[in-house]
């Protein structure tokens, strides 16, 4: 599905809808990333919520700001609290001249 335009997204996720649909896409420097629209552990909206940043290591993360859940962007994996959380689904991102398409 095409989500938009690059310019669009940055490291707040924005949430897309297609054909009944939904997932949430966020910018990180050059990179963007496709995941679940609600967070793992409680199903809050991560397109309010949410927060996606590089850790210490480089590795992009996202934030669940409500219960300070963190997750993996690349592994899924995810903690709350510094608890073992459900992992993070995750979708493929493609950016063909300048549109930002997800495969779900």
């Amino acid at each position: 599905m095409r989500a938009g335009r690059l310019e669009e997204f940055s490291e707040k996720p924005k949430v897309v809808v297609a054909g009944g649909r939904h997932c949430a896409v966020a910018r990180l420097g050059g990179s963007v990333y496709a995941f679940e629209s609600l967070c793992p552990h409680a199903k809050w909206p991560l397109g309010f919520i949410g927060r996606v940043f590089l850790n210490r290591e480089g590795r992009p993360m996202l934030l669940c700001a409500m219960h300070g859940g963190v997750w993996d962007l690349v592994s899924g994996e995810g903690s709350v609290e510094g608890k073992p959380a459900p992992p993070i689904r995750r979708y493929p991102v493609e950016v063909v001249d300048g549109d930002v398409h997800v495969r779900l």
